[in-house]
């Protein structure tokens, strides 16, 4: 793809030359020393190639990528590690600082993505282009970007911000940032905006999806990487779900379900990159093609057991989650290994991998909870589904209580979402302990990084 504009970046004594389609871009963020110019974007198609670096920056490792993911999973207990270096034993001893390189990842990578996706569709130098623009493309460069922003707002206030709940949303500073302008001038990159609540951070989150929703295109080829209303509805289904607003979670899921289903082998999506397996159950992902474009690379290669470069795993599943696995759950041989009393996941056990935003397993479960009080008939048949594939029969019957879809769709959650970073989230929804501390601590929080702390510094810290 031609590179049509460059980036000159001098951030803590290093240069750097960016590329809109490099998988780097736009610094959202003040360091120091920064200098910063750039060539001139002059046309619609030129920002639609902005658009599609900030698509392929939602797999980096910090943001969908998956290093967070297993980094979540740890704390929660369903991961564990034998790493001991100062990030990984930071995070096992619920004490990471502005240093741990985790948390910076996650918030310099997802920003950097927030940021392009900005940059195309709300800058001033979009501004100006889009004004002249045919509407239907600056609609859907708006849609994009909302997409992007919201799935990477909704990633960062669950790592650095309060889980929202009714006792938590109104707390000053206790969300993150809301960056809505790209960076385009010198002076945009020297604007500092300060942490919402995470009231307001959710509401703008759900403003996001919602526009992506009405707005993005109901069909793109489904494994091009781009979104579509599908996968807007979908995201904000889960971030309703996470809410507590069950009746609008319902509402969401419902738009979406049907349209899709569960594979009969519950490794095909994982597969398909590297194998070339058909699916059925990927609203959305950002794809792999080969090895050198490994979408999943981080999780993969945190938890790959089958890589002969690196011997065993250093990340493997904890006792806890892999006795929770039934005998005649087919998960937990399909999935886990034992080797000398160690658990390992083979989930990721591929040369290549989709970076797997959501699928049809994960939507059946946040709607079988939602609508147990609204559809039981509907809720009990979407659980049924994941017990099916899982255990080659249904454990819900179709008489049970609307208490009874709740409770076994929070034990499926866990086993069907297992080591791909939900657990932590699910517990602090739940309003349980993580190990000795309240679902609310701030021990359970990454710290603001210092790559932030350097350009912003009177920003509230955890």
């Amino acid at each position: 793809m031609m590179k049509f504009t460059k980036l000159f970046i001098i951030a803590l004594g290093a240069s750097m030359s960016f590329t809109a389609c490099d998988n780097m871009g736009f610094l959202e963020i003040k360091p120091d020393n920064l200098v910063l110019t750039k060539d001139t974007v002059t046309s619609p198609e030129h920002l639609q190639k902005f658009m599609v670096d900030a698509y392929s920056s939602v797999r980096s490792t910090g943001f969908m990528g998956g290093e967070m993911f297993v980094a979540q999973d740890v704390l929660a207990g369903d991961g564990a590690t034998l790493k001991g270096e100062f990030n990984w034993s930071q995070i096992l001893s619920y004490s990471m600082n502005l240093f741990n390189e985790v948390g910076r990842h996650a918030w310099d990578e997802t920003y950097s993505c927030i940021n392009k996706a900005n940059f195309a569709a709300f800058s001033s130098t979009a501004d100006g282009i889009l004004a002249k623009a045919d509407p239907a493309v600056k609609t859907q460069l708006e849609a994009d970007a909302c997409f992007i922003r919201g799935l990477g707002f909704f990633h960062l206030v669950r790592i650095f911000g309060l889980p929202y709940d009714e006792t938590t949303k109104d707390v000053d500073q206790m969300g993150i940032p809301l960056r809505k302008r790209g960076t385009a001038s010198m002076n945009d990159a020297f604007v500092t905006v300060q942490r919402s609540s995470v009231g307001v951070t959710y509401e703008q989150i759900v403003s996001d999806l919602k526009f992506a929703a009405a707005n993005l295109p109901a069909n793109r080829t489904w494994d091009c990487g781009f979104a579509t209303r599908d996968i807007a509805n979908a995201v904000l289904a889960k971030v309703y779900f996470f809410m507590g607003n069950m009746e609008e979670a319902e509402k969401a899921a419902a738009l979406v379900i049907d349209k899709y289903d569960l594979d009969t082998d519950p490794t095909a999506k994982f597969a398909r990159a590297s194998k070339g397996t058909a699916t059925q159950e990927v609203i959305f992902m950002i794809p792999s093609t080969g090895k050198s474009n490994d979408s999943w690379g981080a999780i993969k290669g945190m938890y790959r057991t089958d890589d002969p470069a690196k011997g065993d795993a250093q990340w493997m599943a904890s006792n806890d989650l892999f006795e929770q696995f039934a005998a005649d759950d087919k998960r937990g041989e399909i999935f886990y290994m034992t080797k000398d009393g160690i658990h390992y996941t083979t989930k990721f056990d591929y040369d290549n991998m989709d970076c797997i935003i959501m699928g049809e397993n994960e939507l059946l479960l946040i709607y079988a909870e939602a609508a147990a009080k609204i559809n039981l008939s509907k809720a009990i048949a979407s659980l049924q589904k994941i017990e099916q594939r899982a255990y080659g029969s249904v454990k819900t019957s179709n008489q049970a209580t609307a208490a009874t879809v709740i409770a076994n769709a929070q034990k499926e959650r866990r086993l069907e979402l297992a080591l791909q970073g939900e657990r932590l989230h699910e517990m602090k929804r739940l309003h349980m302990k993580v190990k000795s501390y309240d679902w609310n601590s701030n021990r359970l929080l990454f710290q603001i990084p210092d790559s932030e702390q350097n350009g912003n510094p009177d920003i509230k810290l955890n």
